[in-house]
């Protein structure tokens, strides 16, 4: 009975019923249903520590090297007609994706 109040509940949400959460909660299955969310929420989070942590390595005040390899960056600064090595930020560039693609 508090699976079926749940699902009525969950059932009434706009954002919940369409693609395969409505499925899953139309065939019973709104406790894996919420699993998955919650599955889903937990790497989410993990993904935006990740990135955040590695930001927060970074020097507040970057050295003369870091200012010089930032601005010589051939990803960032192809514009310009640069050629360097990658700077900081493009390095870490994979983890700003993972995020950003896992909202």
């Amino acid at each position: 009975q508090a699976s079926e109040g749940l699902r009525e509940r969950l059932g009434g949400e706009a954002c919940l019923t369409s693609g395969s959460l409505a499925m899953a909660l139309d065939t019973g299955g709104a406790l894996a249903a919420l699993s998955t969310a919650e599955e889903e929420r937990r790497r989410v989070f993990a993904s935006r520590r990740r990135l955040l942590d590695e930001l927060d390595a970074m020097s507040p005040q970057p050295s003369e090297e870091e200012v010089l390899e930032s601005g010589s960056c051939f990803r960032c600064r192809s514009d310009w007609g640069k050629e360097g090595a990658l700077c900081a930020h493009c390095k870490r560039e994979g983890l700003y994706d993972a995020y950003f693609y896992s909202l």
